[in-house]
């Protein structure tokens, strides 16, 4: 049995992810909202996909779908790979790459079984390159 422990910016207890609340609900109180030519507070010029513009919901998750969302600064090219806790691949896929928008992908749960996944968001932009890696708790 292996089992790895990942550093966090952030210390709540229960559910330790970016947006934890004392319900677990995981929902960003600050949703992404820009128009084409805006730039939400705090982002850095150089960000292709800012980290906290990351995340997935509803997380922890009892229905047989969630929602991957990512904000990207210019257009990318985006790849999605989902691990198991083993690290083993157990999904890959596209998601849209479209810029100064708040991008969302559904990936549909319905042959997961109940488990914590790390989430891998790559996206691709003119040479520039950023990973970012996500918790996804799937409750059935």
């Amino acid at each position: 049995l292996y089992m790895w422990d990942f550093a966090s910016q952030f210390d709540q207890s229960g559910w330790n992810q970016l947006y934890a609340d004392e319900l677990n609900s995981n929902r960003n109180p600050n949703p992404i909202i820009a128009g084409p030519g805006t730039t939400p507070a705090g982002l850095q010029e150089n960000d292709l996909m800012p980290e906290d513009m990351v995340y997935n919901w509803p997380n922890p998750n009892k229905e047989d779908f969630t929602f991957i969302r990512y904000f990207l600064s210019e257009p990318a090219r985006v790849t999605i790979k989902i691990f198991d806790m083993a690290g083993d691949l157990v999904d890959e896929f596209s998601g849209t790459g479209d810029s100064q928008s708040a991008n969302e992908v559904r990936w549909d749960l319905s042959g997961i079984q109940s488990g914590v996944y790390l989430g891998r968001i790559e996206a691709e932009a003119n040479g520039k390159s950023e990973v970012r890696i996500i918790k996804i708790a799937v409750v059935k």
